[in-house]
């Protein structure tokens, strides 16, 4: 099935594949300061050798658990002096909460050490004593001491780091007092753990020109090194994991108590739940988000009943069935401001994102079919919501299940080994359960019609939706071994496919899987049920060859069918008949065959039929046709009488799977010399007639004493619409030829025109008639047939008399009066429509238009057509139309261009969805009117037009008590401004004037005071403003027209 377009387009939905927001990726937190900038340096190495693996580790509950994988990641704490250097550091996100905190420091001599390194390193222990958490000291010498030069930096900054070995060497001494010192000043000998670390040779790039020997010594500093930070790692681990045990053994204990408080429950429990995920514990933390759930189904209803419901604006309903910020609904639940649902669907979205996390696709489609049934329960007994909603949020969340988990697997096989890819086999079957129940909820909803828009949520909706669910539970059900259910989902779909007319040939290769597995399944009645609905595709895609195939086939099968009945009176073999009533011609290969030494001696044929069915076939009415070939389609008559049949009606039973003599005779008149070729061979069964090919075909010949030498010619005129009628004039040449008798057949080439007959006498061999004709609209020519069926003589010996037939065919052209010479232009502004037809007259005979006769008929649902040139609707009329105007009809010459052009205005919002158009042009060609109709498409030019753009609105009033102004005199106008939520200026936009004030003032107010200067004197047109966007972009505005004024010179009153 190529076509996904519904199921193809949902989404992978992050609320199932992302892990939980405030736990990042898998893996703990280790926060870091970098004294010396050295941790660009220790970081690639010790990426190498992560994560952690094969970590031992006992619950509370004593039991063993072994954390396979231990992803750490680093999160810089930066000093004070980095932030100075470096503020863009403090941008970004909040890192999550730290287990283990390190000190990275780097230091060349002791009086540094003492000076610097010692009082920061003693405030950071101190404070990380005070919080009570893990900590690490890891000391990295890089060999360079502290004296060198500026110069020697610089050496080093441009050599990188293989500057370091050499001097490294010589500085060991140094190094391993200075971490001596931190051994003495920061080793505390009641801790169990040694704290403090070294790294003295970096590999790779870091660091060059080891001393030999040095290489298992660096190794056993970093085994020391991960040592050290595993059990500071595990630690912490599990002393933040009994301070949250023994919170949640407190407020546990407090739950059968009134006023139990869940939010708080939850906060530490959840908080437990994620930390157990960081540590790749996932059965842990699922544990934990099952408990919660289990202790929330079991709460209060009434203490429910005041938090919020659900309504059907819900993001759930409307976007995504997960659509949740799983950071906002945790903070709700913290303060008791969730919904219930809310809460079921959070919980819930936390449980699938663990078990992606533990690649575990088995286990989400099993919660999901426990989750899903149970929600939808819940979401139909809101009473705030319509019925379809929750069937839709089922259906769209089974779906985005079953993508999430099929995309995930597909993802994950990628990078495993091929033995693994049989656990597609394992999945196949719940990703099957998941979609059917999807398809369940589909055949609940109720009929709805077809919506604007093809969102994937939306479409769950439409038909389309329970198809392609239905196919595609099927393909799982299939992949899982299920073949019975996946082919009987196969039927349901090739069922759609038959009513919706989508694919016939689809429908019917998923009908023949289910044939087969009935077969297999040795279910005769539902066998005999698939094949008639089989048999129907064929027949209504007209493949009347495949439906006998099919029938024939199943019909050999017959013997084992009966046995497995139930309804002994009813069977394949009557069914079969029954089926092919409708038909008149199947092939029946399969079950006859006409053997090659059948033979022909007229009057009579002889013919070797073998039965291929087991049992025997009784068959009446055997006949073989055959025809002449050189006619490849006798007429009615002649078919009727070129048969080879049995002399009489009795039965003739075929034995079966054998083979039987039958001898059949020719009756019937004399045969036109020629060659005749016997390939058909019917008969009736059950009183069915059926028939087939003859594998090869017999051939034999009837030779002519005196071949006709008579010739049929025919000549036709072209033909202009509307006239109906073509002269035809046709002349007999009979040459060696005596007309005996006959009759000539006239007619135009086409099924839906009946041919005129003429029976003439040999003497008449001159016609001149007119024939009806009926070309389509997209003819450009027709063909005129005739066929002289005749009987003739020698003019040499009258006594021998043959039947021949001869046919001429003559084409003739068909034009019609008029036609486009160019697109019609239909073009859609915001309340007008603005029609263009380009015509042109044809090039045979002139035409006479008239254009106040022309009409642009409306047809709507109701059936009725109105002239809108001459009629008016309520959303639509005549704006203008230069054609009334027009008073005599108009004469064009063959080939004359002419146009026919109106404007009407129509309000688009009221446009039925089924609304029509036809431009309709009369004319008279030869005294005979006429018309002919070009539609013109009115629901697409409602689509296309440009929707008008909201126009501002400008007062201008001028405050002043005379129109009469004085040059040099400030004249104050009032501006109103229509209200808006964008920012605006109104600024002046004339030239005569200028502003004693502000010339462009922001729009605060709806009203604006502007003081103006006239800058010229006598006439001068009253002020503009213009309004503008923030960025200078002009607004269309509508502006109060003012009067002109009249400035008067210097020292004039106004």
């Amino acid at each position: 099935m190529g076509d996904r377009s519904f199921y193809g387009s949902v989404p992978q939905l992050a609320q199932l594949k992302s892990a939980p927001a405030s736990a990042g990726m898998s893996g703990v937190s280790v926060h870091f300061e970098d004294h010396g900038d050295v941790w660009q340096f220790v970081l690639p190495s010790l990426d190498e050798r992560l994560p952690l693996r094969n970590i031992a580790w006992k619950n509370h509950l004593q039991v063993n658990k072994t954390i396979d994988r231990l992803h750490i990641h680093f999160y810089q704490v930066h000093t004070q002096a980095q932030l100075l250097k470096q503020p863009q550091a403090t941008t970004g996100s909040v890192p999550p909460t730290g287990l283990v905190f390190l000190f990275v420091v780097k230091c060349e001599d002791l009086a540094t050490y003492k000076t610097k390194i010692k009082p920061a390193l003693s405030a950071w222990v101190d404070r990380m004593n005070l919080l009570k958490n893990e900590w690490l000291v890891l000391y990295v010498p890089l060999g360079t001491q502290a004296t060198s030069s500026t110069a020697a930096a610089a050496t080093v900054a441009s050599r990188g780091l293989s500057a370091f070995g050499t001097s490294f060497r010589d500085s060991s001494k140094v190094y391993r007092k200075i971490f001596d010192k931190l051994r003495a000043d920061f080793s505390d000998k009641n801790d169990r753990l040694d704290r403090l670390c070294k790294i003295e040779v970096l590999e790779g790039n870091t660091v060059v020109g080891a001393a030999p020997g040095q290489q298992p010594q660096h190794e056993a500093q970093w085994s020391e090194l991960l040592l050290k930070l595993k059990t500071c790692i595990m630690e912490a681990f599990e002393t933040r994991c009994c301070e949250y045990e023994e919170e949640l053994r407190l407020l546990d204990a407090k739950r059968s108590l009134s006023g139990w408080d869940f939010s708080s429950f939850f906060q530490v429990k959840e908080s437990l739940a994620l930390l157990y995920s960081q540590a790749s514990l996932y059965d842990d933390a699922l544990r934990h988000y099952d408990e919660l759930e289990a202790i929330f189904m079991t709460l209060d209803d009434a203490a429910q009943n005041d938090l919020p419901a659900l309504e059907a604006t819900d993001a759930i309903f409307s976007s995504s069935p997960f659509e949740i910020d799983l950071v906002v609904v945790r903070m709700s639940i913290a303060v008791n401001a969730a919904s219930p649902l809310h809460v079921r669907l959070y919980l819930f979205c936390r449980q699938v994102a663990i078990l992606y996390q533990r690649y575990d696709y088995v286990a989400v489609c099993d919660r999901s079919l426990l989750f899903l049934p149970q929600f939808l329960l819940l979401l139909q007994r809101t009473s705030l919501l319509p019925p379809t909603l929750p069937l839709q949020w089922a259906i769209g969340a089974a779906v985005a299940l079953a993508v999430s988990c099929e995309t995930e697997f597909e993802q994950y096989q990628v990078s495993r080994p091929k033995a693994e890819q049989a656990q597609m086999t394992l999945i196949a079957a719940p990703l099957g359960e998941l979609l059917y129940f999807a398809r369940r909820a589909c055949k609940r909803l109720p009929p709805t019609s077809p919506t604007p828009g093809r969102h994937w949520y939306t479409l769950c909706l439409q038909p389309e939706a329970l198809h392609q669910v239905t196919y595609w539970a099927s393909v799982h059900y299939a992949t899982a071994g299920r073949l019975r259910f996946a082919a009987f989902l196969s039927a349901e779909c090739a069922r759609y496919d038959v009513t919706n007319a989508t694919s016939i040939d689809r429908a019917a290769s998923l009908y023949l899987k289910h044939v087969h597995q009935l077969q297999l399944d040795q279910w005769g009645d539902a066998l005999e049920a698939s094949i008639a609905a089989l048999v129907d595709v064929y027949m209504s895609n007209n493949d009347v060859a495949a439906a006998a195939t099919m029938c024939l086939h199943w019909l050999q099968l017959e013997p084992s069918i009966d046995r497995l009945r139930k309804e002994s009176d009813k069977g394949l073999h009557s069914f079969w008949l029954n089926t092919l009533a409708p038909i008149t011609t199947v092939p029946l290969h399969d079950l006859l065959h006409v053997l090659p030494a059948s033979s022909v001696a007229l009057p009579t044929m002889a013919l070797q039929i073998r039965n291929r069915l087991l049992r025997p076939l009784p068959v009446e009415k055997i006949a073989v046709a055959f025809r002449s070939s050189t006619v490849s389609d006798p007429t009615v008559e002649e078919a009727a009488r070129l048969w080879f049949a049995l002399p009489s009606d009795d039965v003739l039973l075929l034995a079966g799977n054998a083979v039987t003599s039958v001898l059949l005779r020719y009756d019937g008149p004399p045969l036109a010399p020629g060659v005749y070729v016997a390939s058909l061979l019917t008969c009736s069964m059950a009183k069915q007639r059926v028939s087939f090919d003859l594998d090869a075909p017999l051939v034999f010949n009837v030779s002519p004493l005196h071949p006709s030498s008579l010739v049929l010619c025919a000549q036709a005129v072209p033909l202009l619409t509307p006239q109906t009628t073509v002269g035809w004039t046709l002349r007999v040449e009979l040459n060696d030829d005596v007309l005996e008798s006959g009759s000539l057949a006239l007619y135009v080439q086409s099924p839906e025109t009946d041919p005129t007959t003429i029976a003439f006498e040999g003497h008449v061999l001159r016609f001149t008639i007119d024939v009806a004709v009926r070309p389509s609209p997209r003819d450009s020519k027709a063909t005129l047939c005739a066929e002289l069926s005749y009987a003739y003589a020698h003019h040499s010996d009258s006594s021998l008399v043959y039947a021949a037939s001869t046919v001429v065919d003559q084409a003739f052209a068909v034009r019609h009066a008029m036609q486009l010479r160019a697109e019609m232009a239909c073009v859609p502004r915001s309340h007008q429509l603005f029609l263009h037809v380009p015509l042109v007259c044809n090039d045979v005979a002139p035409i006479e238009v008239d254009p106040r006769a022309c009409a642009f008929i409306v047809s709507t649902d109701g059936g009725n057509d109105h002239d809108v040139l001459s009629e008016r609707l309520p959303w639509i009329e005549v704006d203008f139309n230069p054609l009334r105007g027009m008073k005599s009809p108009m004469q064009l010459r063959p080939g004359s261009p002419f146009s026919l052009s109106f404007v009407l205005r129509v309000e688009w919002d009221r446009v039925p969805q089924d609304a029509s158009a036809t431009v309709r042009v009369a004319y008279a060609l030869d005294g005979q009117s006429s018309c002919m109709d070009f539609p013109a498409d009115l629901v697409a030019a409602a689509a296309a037009r440009r929707p008008p753009q909201p126009r501002a609105t400008l007062r201008v009033v001028c405050l002043s008590e005379s129109d009469w102004l004085v040059l040099g005199k400030v004249v104050e106008f009032r501006v109103g401004v229509s209200p808006s939520d964008e920012t605006r200026f109104v600024r002046l936009a004339s030239s005569a004037w200028a502003c004693a004030g502000k010339a462009s003032q922001l729009v605060r107010e709806t009203t604006l005071r502007f003081k103006l200067l006239p800058l010229r004197v006598g006439s001068v047109p009253a002020p503009t403003f213009e309004l503008v966007r923030a960025d200078g972009s002009r607004i269309d505005v509508d502006e109060d027209q003012l009067r002109t004024h009249l400035v008067l010179g210097t020292g004039a009153s106004s």
